[in-house]
Parts: C-alpha cells; structure tokens; sequence
C-alpha cells in the first residue's frame, strides 16, 4: 500500500504494534555477521596477532600527500596493495600469508606470499590486503560484501557506492573511464 510509504518511525511502531530499533553499527557488529567470517589470509605473530595499520595511519603513511586511488574491483577476490609502496611505508605490518596464493593476472601468472591488514578508511573494516608487484591498489567488492557486510550498488547514470553494514556510511566512489575508484582524499572533498 502505497499510503504507508510516508510513515515516520513512531506512526510505523503504531502500525505493527510493537517498538522499532534503529540498527546501531559498532565495529564488533560487523565481526558478529556469522554465516561468511572473512579467512585469515595472513599468518599471526608470536602473540597470536595479526598487527593492523589503522585508518589514520595508512592514510599518513601509505598514502601520504599523494592522490591515491583504489580501483573498486568486482573481479578481484582479494585487495591487493603495491608491495613496493607497502615496504617502504608501512613495511614494519607486512606479514606472510598462511599460503601461497596464484593469481591469474592480465599479463600472466603470478604468486604472492605476504600482505598486510589494514583499514584504509574511517568508513571501512580491517582486511587483509595482498601485497603484489606492479599492481594497482584494489578493493575486492566480492571481499567487502561477503566477508565485511558492505552493499554494492550501481544505478544507472548515478555513482556507484557500498552501504556499510547497518547503514551507518554510504560511501560514494567516483568515475573514471567506466571504472568506480576511491581515494582518501575523496573523504575531505566537497565535490
């Protein structure tokens, strides 16, 4: 019934009859998803940890004062990050992953056998990202929606986004060539 589109919460409550909680997202919320928990690609120190660079952190070092862009890739099944770029700034979080991994590339074959775990936005959850050479940095949207409680959605002629588990972000990426990229510095922009 198309009448019941215009209700606030308090009259849809009188509705059904019954109180509605609003979802409030905290980071343990998106670790309680359950059905598909996010695989340990990389192996844990001698505390039993896998040591994260936090948003604030990555954005100081590995992204520095440099525009850098992610490609937000729905052919990925991991992130990925430029392995020269990572030793050079957030080196001391490199760790090894629990196996080597094969990818199938553009141009060949290739293996990798290290990563790191970060949060590359406030918007975003820790994952793990592998670090591989000559790549581009990417964020597996498969990585995000099965294992992280991200939606992807792409409407036409509007900008794709994800909306972060329970709704708290909606993250707006931008357009280049037909391709969504994001970039830390979008976070800041008026545009």
């Amino acid at each position: 019934d198309r009448t019941c589109a215009h209700l606030r919460l308090s009259e849809w409550e009188n509705v059904l009859g019954q109180k509605i909680t609003r979802p409030r997202v905290v980071r343990s919320d998106v670790t309680a998803l359950g059905e598909h928990p996010s695989p340990d690609l990389l192996e844990a120190n001698s505390h039993g940890e896998i040591p994260t660079v936090g948003a604030k952190r990555f954005q100081a070092k590995y992204v520095g004062s440099k525009q850098r862009v992610f490609i937000i890739d729905s052919g990925s099944t991991n992130n990925t990050l430029s392995d020269e770029r990572a030793r050079k700034t957030i080196d001391k979080f490199v760790t090894d992953t629990t196996f080597e991994l094969e990818f199938e590339t553009a141009n060949s074959t290739t293996t990798a056998d290290q990563g790191v775990r970060c949060q590359i936005g406030y918007w975003d959850v820790p994952s793990d990202y592998i670090l591989m050479k000559d790549s581009p940095d990417l964020i597996s949207v498969g990585e995000r929606c099965m294992f992280s409680g991200f939606t992807s959605i792409w409407v036409y002629a509007k900008q794709p986004c994800f909306i972060s588990y329970g709704g708290r972000y909606i993250i707006i990426f931008e357009v280049d060539g037909l391709v969504p990229i994001w970039g830390p510095y979008m976070e800041e922009s008026d545009d």
